[in-house]
């Protein structure tokens, strides 16, 4: 595989959104036109839930036969949970 990366959930500091009390709802990944005429492709995408306290967005890539992959952006889509 090309490898893995991922984004998580959270608000910039002095935001006043804090880290915790975020859900991932989504999430993908944007690959340049370099890269998609060199062949790579998402391989997988999931949420990552094994955190709850570190919810995101995982994603793998192949690496095409004619070399690396490059940088690759990652999006998780989350929401802020009200607490009662």
């Amino acid at each position: 595989p090309g490898g893995i990366g991922g984004a998580w959930c959270g608000a910039p500091d002095g935001s006043g959104f804090g880290s915790n009390g975020w859900v991932v709802v989504g999430g993908g990944a944007q690959l340049t036109d370099a890269q998609i005429n060199a062949g790579v492709a998402v391989a997988s995408s999931w949420p990552n839930l094994t955190d709850p306290a570190n919810p995101g967005w995982n994603v793998q890539v192949n690496k095409p036969a004619a070399g690396g992959v490059g940088d690759v952006t990652v999006f998780a889509v989350c929401l802020k949970v009200a607490t009662p």
